[in-house]
């Protein structure tokens, strides 16, 4: 039952796929200036923008989803209304019907995701971990589809075989869905292997409703390139991820502009709808080529006066805060700090985790980063002491607007080191005149292991998987911190660590 102009909608078009972190409001804006035909927000999870309140900014002309404590979660505007697709990461149909409410009003389409393959979602049962579950995906689209006044669809990876992916495309397209997003590669391959473009061509086939591709990044560096992957792939439209991220012009017929001149458009847009500085900060240097020597002054920018200077874009950038300035004191409106977040989406297990053990059991929190003793309880588990020697048997509080990365925390190589996550971050702090991070620790009873937060300029990071050491815990949150400021590059695996300082200024 799905109308045929919705379906034609989705035909020989071209996308900005999802992308966490990149794809906010100033990213979707250039790439439709830039030629792109639809572009999808960044995946959000249900529980995060369940709680938010829809808000008409003044000051920016925008719409604002905006949480309780007041970040904003995803901000849209007019010059966007026909173009944009949200897309949310959802496991329960009664959710994602609440989230499609929410928003409808605001946005062209609604997609949910059923390909991200990262732990966070694959834990909730959202993104791959749907494809494996075909009686859930087919109860969320269904109830979208019958919900919904704009087009519902949703974007997959390829299964195990061509004859499974195809059923499970079958079935979507059974629920009355206007597209089906596919990604050239299964759950378990990572960007860098091939996307298997002969399977995409021949599930392609088997379903009347517009296939969308979306993997070919590496064989993709203009507009050209990205038609003629399209074509191999059999596919009705394009959808394009990490080769936008790197030239947001990969749109333009004409061809491609230069990374420096992208990167400043780009910043004009950021100063125009008060982007949050981390975020216009990663973006830039995604857009950017190392080599430009302007790169290394973005990357040291601690103040967002000091990119629009880089780019020769002070007047214009002193002109805007003026200019929002004086609106938002003629509306008596206070413009919401946007929600930025790092690899993931905007909603996290811990937030689900506690959010589930708030109603009575098995979170305890431990306040502060003080380091407490243990106790037996009464059954002989240990429990943790908060710093006066009480056990600490508060209910856990719900933690939102948390910034959460899945790294592997490697202890040994930071022992050898001279100074540890924290005390990067401590001396970050005092460069640039804010206070000090604080940390608190949360302990998921049955494991025993911790959580920990690190509260910075506003702003929660945690680490996703739990750690057995609560020092160790507080030292991976500071970690999750440097790397979402871009101070620090790390990952840490089995084969060792890598670890580079990006600002100079917090080296000894």
């Amino acid at each position: 039952h799905t109308h045929t102009h919705e379906m034609s909608s989705y035909v020989n078009k071209m996308m900005l796929a999802p992308m966490v972190r990149v794809g906010t409001l100033p990213a979707r804006l250039l790439a439709l200036r830039y030629g792109a035909d639809f572009v999808y927000g960044e995946e959000i999870v249900d529980y995060k923008i369940a709680r938010c309140r829809r808000i008409v900014n003044p000051v920016l002309n925008t719409i604002d989803f905006v949480t309780p404590e007041g970040l904003v979660v995803f901000r849209t505007c007019a010059e966007e209304k026909e173009h944009v697709i949200f897309q949310v990461g959802t496991a329960n149909p009664d959710r994602a019907v609440e989230v499609l409410k929410l928003v409808e009003k605001d946005v062209f389409g609604f997609d949910v995701n059923m390909g991200c393959p990262k732990k966070f979602s694959i834990k909730g049962g959202m993104g791959a971990a749907l494809l494996s579950n075909l009686d859930l995906s087919k109860d969320i689209m269904k109830a979208l589809v019958d919900a919904a006044t704009i087009p519902v669809t949703m974007k997959m990876r390829l299964l195990a075989t061509k004859e499974k992916t195809e059923a499970f495309m079958r079935a979507m397209e059974g629920t009355g869905v206007a597209a089906i997003g596919l990604h050239g590669r299964q759950r378990h391959q990572r960007p860098r292997e091939p996307p298997n473009v002969e399977m995409m061509a021949d599930v392609a086939k088997c379903v009347d409703v517009p296939v969308i591709a979306n993997g070919g990044s590496t064989d993709i560096s203009s507009y050209e390139d990205a038609q003629k992957w399209k074509d191999k792939t059999g596919c009705s439209s394009i959808m394009l991820a990490r080769c936008a991220q790197s030239n947001l012009s990969v749109f333009r017929k004409e061809g491609l502009l230069s990374c420096r001149e992208v990167a400043k458009e780009y910043l004009k847009l950021c100063i125009q709808y008060d982007n949050r500085h981390a975020n216009t900060k990663f973006c830039l240097l995604k857009l950017m080529s190392s080599r430009d020597p302007l790169s290394e002054i973005v990357n040291r920018a601690v103040e967002p006066i000091e990119l629009a200077r880089a780019f020769g874009l002070e007047d214009y950038f002193l002109g805007h805060i003026a200019a929002q300035g004086e609106l938002a004191k003629k509306y008596n409106f206070k413009v919401s700090k946007t929600d930025d977040q790092i690899d993931e989406a905007k909603g996290t297990p811990l937030e689900q985790l506690l959010l589930q053990k708030e109603e009575g059991n098995n979170v305890v929190e431990v306040e502060g980063d003080e380091e407490g003793g243990k106790e037996k309880s009464h059954d002989g588990d240990e429990r943790e002491k908060n710093a006066d020697g009480e056990p600490d048997k508060k209910k856990a509080k719900v933690l939102q607007n948390l910034v959460f990365k899945d790294i592997e925390y490697k202890a040994s190589y930071f022992r050898k080191q001279q100074l540890m996550p924290r005390d990067y971050l401590e001396r970050y702090a005092t460069l640039c005149k804010k206070d000090e991070p604080t940390f608190e620790t949360h302990q998921h009873a049955p494991s025993r292991k911790f959580f920990s937060i690190c509260s910075y300029d506003g702003v929660k990071y945690s680490h996703a998987e739990s750690i057995a050491n609560k020092r160790q815990s507080l030292q991976a949150a500071a970690l999750v911190a440097l790397m979402h400021l871009s101070l620090i590059e790390y990952e840490g695996s089995k084969k060792g660590v890598v670890f580079k300082i990006l600002d100079d200024r917090i080296k000894l």
